[in-house]
């Protein structure tokens, strides 16, 4: 079986566990699916075993706590600890794609310039905190199985990061440009933002399968070949057609990887 089908037939047994045991087990599930660098196949395959254990200790009227002890953490990173490592294609290709994809987040809004000021405030310093931000709340997520209390401070952080990801740029445009700055046209950047989105739609269609990250870049990447080839002209474009375009790539990110991370759930 491959990953998807195993997720797909977790949800069906999951929902034979009593409410004690499902808790229980659904604290694994999240903590063993943040794993980083582990097989996802192996990952997976080891939380339907888990599973299967748990329905026939049911059976015989125990729960997963009684069966598993009161220490599923430690039962977790021992079994995380055997498990095989992802292949090296696969973690390269999931990070690129992740930083990608948070330069296009942070970044897309500037095609609609005819000229681009890059800055070390403005460019670099949000994509490293957007990193910080998105590595607090994997973190978190993790965490949150087991230490509520470290998921708390992970949060905190993560939301201190975005915090920084919007001022920055703010002080850099309102008391800037800190540092060096490079100036580039409007569809010199659009053709790098292109080149980009194709890059990061194949890493999300072959290597990640992140059905969300293709479509988002796949859309990113319409919007920076038509401006690239001077088929709009965004400079024409009033400020609210812009905010209009910005909340619906926002919301459309959103709600596709709401429905994608509830297939998975």
């Amino acid at each position: 079986m491959n990953v998807t089908e195993l997720i797909k037939q977790n949800n069906e047994y999951r929902e034979k566990l009593s409410e004690p045991s499902k808790k229980y087990y659904e604290e694994i599930l999240v903590y063993m699916r943040t794993a980083s660098g582990k097989n996802e196949l192996a990952i997976e395959e080891t939380l339907m075993e888990i599973l299967q254990d748990i329905l026939e200790a049911q059976k015989s009227g125990q729960t997963a706590e009684e069966y598993f002890g009161k220490n599923p953490k430690k039962l977790c990173d021992d079994m995380i600890e055997e498990l095989p490592p992802e292949q090296g294609v696969k973690q390269v290709g999931f990070t690129m794609s992740i930083l990608i994809l948070l330069f296009q987040y942070m970044n897309y809004a500037e095609m609609f310039d005819p000229i681009i000021h890059l800055t070390f405030f403005k460019t670099i310093v949000p994509i490293v905190l957007s990193i910080v931000v998105v590595i607090s709340i994997f973190a978190a997520i993790r965490q949150e199985a087991f230490s509520k209390k470290k998921a708390k401070i992970l949060f905190f952080l993560a939301a201190i990061a975005y915090l920084g990801v919007m001022i920055f740029p703010i002080l850099d445009r309102q008391f800037g440009p800190f540092g060096p700055e490079l100036l580039i046209s409007g569809r010199s950047y659009a053709l790098g933002f292109l080149i980009l989105s194709v890059i990061c739609i194949y890493l999300n269609w072959k290597v990640n399968e992140f059905k969300t990250g293709v479509l988002m870049s796949t859309l990113f990447a319409i919007i920076a070949a038509m401006i690239a080839l001077g088929a709009i002209q965004p400079v024409l474009w009033s400020k609210g057609v812009l905010v209009g375009i910005t909340l619906a790539i926002y919301a459309l990110f959103i709600v596709s990887s709401l429905v994608e991370f509830r297939k998975k759930k």
